[in-house]
């Protein structure tokens, strides 16, 4: 007799389970067999099925250590015994632990939807989240490490963190329990402006402003905004007063603003309120005259100096198209005021060359802005320098102003693995990297100081230089290349993730297009887009349900067409001359690129309402994007 395996291996303290064990020779025993596990209760039930097989029902107490423990079988031929032995394991009792939620900031009197982050909640039944002094619904276990939820913050609540645990039972009936995370979530209480002082200001002023309500402390980050004009600095003086700076824009009538203000704090929703019409903006004042004076008829002095007005302020409100990819040229607009004044404007993005502007108005300048090919993706300054007649210069500053997007990975033109074959291609592509990796970084670090400019006459021995020549321009094909999907809290490139449209779905998008340019927005284009916005609305509500980084979502749809090509040629100085040492070429993509914005659910906006704002936005969306598409084709 032996035993050969069991089924199964093993169980938890507290389970009841049902041994299947194969083997031979357990029918050869005329007073059948003992059955039985190490330090463990005798078996229910033991039962010889086959001579191969024998089924044994044991239950195993809620205090058994874990561990290995023998189950033996014991057979009587006459007076010889026959034992056969194999492990059978006991498990350590499963183990549900809480480790973070998000968003961990919420407001009284808020329901927010959460992410609980952990281990163990798929084995735990009846599960159940809690947190102190909160009402929690709607519990779903996305996994065996993450959990969604419902939290209502009462409105009375105190403003702290509140401890946070996850309980429930067992499928063996044994009790769940987490740890407590004692940080769980954090109450704030929402931010009220109860008024603001002035109420009025002039045209060009810089004006101070008071702001007066409750809980202006508890927030991380203050903005003030006056209609679309943002102060430029608010700070927090008490709970219950903060400050404003304003430079007012220019005005030829008296004009009512909304003024919002909005708090950030920790990975809550931006808070926001405001007063209706809390702030009049008035036209600068008429000069007043002197009294008349017996002097007053007099001619004036020839040599008398007129006075000259002063210019009215440079102000900068806000910008637009303010995201462009690397070796891409974006025409930024700068809204405001003030901008016919000034001799010249020219406006610069981080680090990169400032461009002259050209004003459009008094309230919008627009300058052509060149992103450099080795651009960092990320979000960069934007500062705009006004020179003025009488040769005095001002300057306006707005930090995180354009932001440079990650470039896509190219999109193959050829299927090269077709034509040469996919053994024949790795070995190239292997070859190809080994000889070229040196090149290409020694190519980059000399892109980056390659210049425009002549050759200078003299020279030093050994000296190089690279010179950049003029871009070559290769018309091409426009096509729809990618529709892109970012979800995030509050900076689309701090956390966040991405989705892509399907390929399929970019295809057809494609074709509708093309059908436009032939025939404009006839009914099957119309029918065609509907279709493709309801399906990839419904793909962007799973994907938003789903995402840890926040429910804002950046749309970006890339066109691509043609290519760029710009000549570089190496120099090096013999002693008698420059020398060209080596040529290549740098290849891009004509790309365009078209964004839009979704917010995230508000407070107090059902999920049916929500859905229907999201499905309209996303089909005006497409729509646009057919249009741009079939104008580039």
């Amino acid at each position: 007799m032996g035993i050969t395996s069991i089924a199964p291996k093993g169980a938890y303290p507290g389970d009841t389970v049902s041994v299947v064990v194969k083997g031979y020779g357990f029918k050869q025993f005329p007073d059948g067999l003992l059955s039985y596990v190490d330090s463990l209760p005798a078996p229910n039930k033991s039962q010889v099925v086959s001579d191969n097989k024998l089924e044994l029902y044991l239950a195993i107490p809620a205090t058994t250590p874990p561990g290995t423990y023998d189950l033996t079988v014991v057979g009587n031929v006459g007076t010889q015994e026959v034992i056969s032995t194999f492990p059978f394991q006991v498990y350590a009792p499963p183990q549900v632990a809480l480790t973070g939620i998000t968003p961990s900031t919420a407001y009284n009197g808020q329901t927010v939807q959460v992410r609980v982050y952990g281990s163990g909640f798929s084995q735990v039944k009846n599960l159940i989240f809690h947190v102190d002094g909160m009402t929690t619904s709607n519990v779903r276990v996305l996994s065996d490490e993450a959990l969604s939820a419902e939290i209502r913050i009462p409105e009375g609540l105190a403003a702290d963190w509140y401890a946070a645990s996850v309980q429930g039972t067992y499928g063996n009936g044994m009790t769940a329990a987490s740890n407590v995370l004692k940080q769980g979530i954090r109450v704030v209480p929402p931010l009220v402006l109860r008024s603001i002082t002035p109420r009025t200001g002039y045209a060009g002023e810089k004006v101070e402003v008071r702001l007066h309500g409750q809980a202006f402390s508890f927030y991380d980050r203050l903005e003030f905004a006056i209609g679309p004009i943002q102060a430029q600095s608010v700070r927090v003086l008490s709970d219950e007063e903060a400050s404003a700076v304003f430079v007012l824009p220019s005005t030829r009538a008296a004009t009512a603003y909304d003024v919002t203000l909005t708090g950030y704090v920790g990975d809550a929703q931006p808070y926001r309120d405001s007063l209706k019409e809390g702030f009049v903006l008035q036209p600068p004042p008429a000069p007043t005259s002197p009294p008349p004076t017996p002097t007053a008829t007099r001619p004036p002095s020839p040599t008398a100096t007129p006075t000259v007005p002063p210019p009215p302020p440079l102000v900068v409100a806000w910008l637009e198209n303010v995201t462009g990819y690397p070796d891409e040229n974006i025409d930024l607009h700068v809204h405001g005021s003030g901008f016919l004044a000034p001799q010249e404007i020219r406006i610069a993005v981080g680090t990169f060359s400032p461009q002259p502007a050209t004003p459009l108005a008094d309230d919008v300048v627009a300058a052509p802005v060149y992103i450099p090919w080795d651009a960092a993706p990320g979000w960069y300054a934007v500062t705009v320098e006004a020179t003025y007649p009488d040769g005095h210069t001002e300057r306006q500053i707005i930090p995180q102003g354009f932001q440079v997007v990650e470039e896509y990975a190219p999109m193959p033109w050829f299927d090269w693995s077709a034509v040469l074959g996919v053994g024949t291609l790795a070995g190239l592509l292997s070859l190809y990297t080994a000889s070229r990796a040196l090149k290409s970084f020694r190519r980059k670090r000399w892109q980056k100081q390659a210049t425009d400019k002549p050759l200078p006459r003299t020279c030093q021995r050994g000296e190089r230089i690279v010179q950049r020549e003029k871009p070559e321009i290769h018309p091409g094909r426009w096509k729809l290349a990618a529709i892109q999907a970012t979800y995030y809290q509050q900076d689309p490139k701090g956390q966040h993730t991405q989705h892509q449209m399907p390929k399929k779905m970019v295809k057809k998008l494609d074709k509708i297009a093309r059908k436009r340019l032939l025939h404009g927005d006839s009914e099957q284009v119309q029918q065609g887009i509907q279709e493709i916005a309801h399906e990839f609305g419904t793909l962007l509500l799973t994907w938003q349900i789903t995402s840890r980084t926040g429910m804002t979502i950046l749309l970006e749809t890339r066109l691509e067409g043609g290519e760029v090509e710009i000549p570089f040629t190496m120099y090096r100085c013999t002693g008698n001359g420059w020398k060209k040492r080596g040529k290549w070429s740098l290849k891009r993509n004509f790309v365009n690129l078209l964004a839009h914005r979704i917010r995230a659910p508000q407070r107090e906006e059902s999920s049916a309402d929500y859905t229907g704002y999201m499905q309209r936005e996303i089909h005006t969306y497409l729509k646009s994007v057919v249009r741009e598409a079939a104008r580039l084709f």
